[in-house]
């Protein structure tokens, strides 16, 4: 079992959103499916992740995919024991 890590983003978004990882610019997977959009998701990292750095987390509108964003950088799986988020990690 992975640690848990709370996702927070701001928004304006009324309705609730959907969570996705990606990995070098590529859907990997989707965390959430339909989560309110109040800013924060505690995420349960699963242990399959591959490790790298160039992890990215998306939040978008479940309504109106085109209401999105993307977090400003990457950050890092470093082991299948335990993960690693580098500092700033917010969605902007």
């Amino acid at each position: 079992p992975g640690k848990n890590y709370d996702i927070t983003w701001n928004d304006n978004i009324a309705e609730n959103v959907k969570i996705d990882l990606y990995k070098g610019n590529t859907f990997a997977r989707t965390i959430a499916a339909s989560v309110p959009s109040n800013g924060t998701y505690t995420w349960s990292v699963p242990s399959d992740l591959v490790v790298g750095s160039d992890y990215q987390i998306r939040v978008a509108s479940v309504n109106n995919n085109a209401l999105a964003d993307l977090s400003n950088s990457n950050f890092t799986v470093v082991t299948p024991q335990g993960y690693q988020f580098k500092a700033g990690q917010h969605l902007g």
